[in-house]
């Protein structure tokens, strides 16, 4: 988590982590300015990291990166894609930059809170 907040103070990115939130809300952040506020209980305590790489793909994208058509769910269907991807290619990084060690690209989605229902991304980003 320490590095995740580190790349946050690099590129400009507040982050902040509410306790007072419910356990089932989630986290969210904003573009402009660049602000995250990661849910402190959320109910799965392991997901934090993936989930403030996620929140950090948010916070990082440019106009360009957000898809504009009239269909309204496609669009946060699309945007949420490309956040997870970033949140996995952000992890990478960690974990290439380190001297951890994994068996598997599972054991790594394990170690940083990958969901399940996201591991089809690790296929296309890890190798």
């Amino acid at each position: 988590m320490q590095w995740l907040i580190d790349y946050c103070k690099r590129h400009h990115i507040h982050a902040f982590c509410k306790s007072e939130l419910d356990p089932n809300q989630k986290s969210y952040s904003y573009r402009y300015p660049r602000v995250i506020f990661l849910n402190d209980h959320w109910q799965v305590a392991n997901e934090k990291p993936f989930i403030l790489a996620h929140e950090i793909g948010h916070a990082m994208c440019t106009k360009e990166d957000l898809v504009t058509s009239k269909d309204t769910y496609s669009n946060m269907s699309k945007n949420e894609c490309k956040a997870n991807i970033f949140a996995v290619k952000l992890l990478r990084k960690y974990y290439e930059e380190s001297d951890i060690e994994f068996d598997s690209i599972y054991d790594f989605a394990d170690a940083f809170g990958i969901p399940k229902k996201y591991q089809y991304l690790l296929n296309e980003v890890c190798y």
